[in-house]
């Protein structure tokens, strides 16, 4: 039988192991702090939008999973100077560059996507294609859109 592996982590997955990396890092915290568990459920809330075929829901983004990405990082911070995994995705390092410098950018876009992960998304509201990272703009925008579209039936109704 084949190993089924989780799916490759999204970018907006990666903000917020990046925010929770420099808030507590891996090398002070294991992977039952509060705050791994924590972020494993934000991150299966947020399961769906970002991965509709989650193939093993019991393993998927568990805390032993998150606490593993948490670690990843290490290989490119140039404080920690332990043992570091070499294992991880090309994202990683891109989203290390980006954030990496800017620790207010960073925790922002965190905050925008953990809020996202109790935004509840109704039919009217469906999620398009759209790059990781920008969902939650997608979702304003459809939401934009179908303001206006029922403001231009209003118009026309009235005019």
């Amino acid at each position: 039988m084949p190993v089924v592996r989780n799916p490759t982590w999204k970018r907006d997955e990666l903000i917020l192991a990046l925010d929770l990396y420099f808030r507590h890092p891996p090398s002070h915290i294991g992977k039952a702090h509060p705050e791994v568990v924590a972020l494993s459920h934000v991150l299966n809330a947020l399961g769906p939008r970002l991965h509709p075929d989650v193939p093993d829901k019991a393993k998927f983004r568990n805390p032993n999973g998150v606490f593993i990405k948490l670690c990843n990082f290490l290989r490119f911070d140039p404080t920690y100077k332990g043992k570091r995994l070499t294992a991880g995705g090309s994202e990683e390092e891109s989203v290390w560059q980006e954030f990496a410098d800017d620790n207010a950018r960073l925790a922002a876009a965190a905050a925008a996507i953990r809020a996202r992960a109790t935004l509840k998304v109704t039919s009217e509201e469906t999620t398009v294609d759209i790059a990781e990272g920008e969902e939650l703009n997608g979702v304003r925008s459809l939401r934009s859109a179908g303001a206006a579209e029922e403001a231009g039936k209003k118009r026309v109704s009235l005019g």
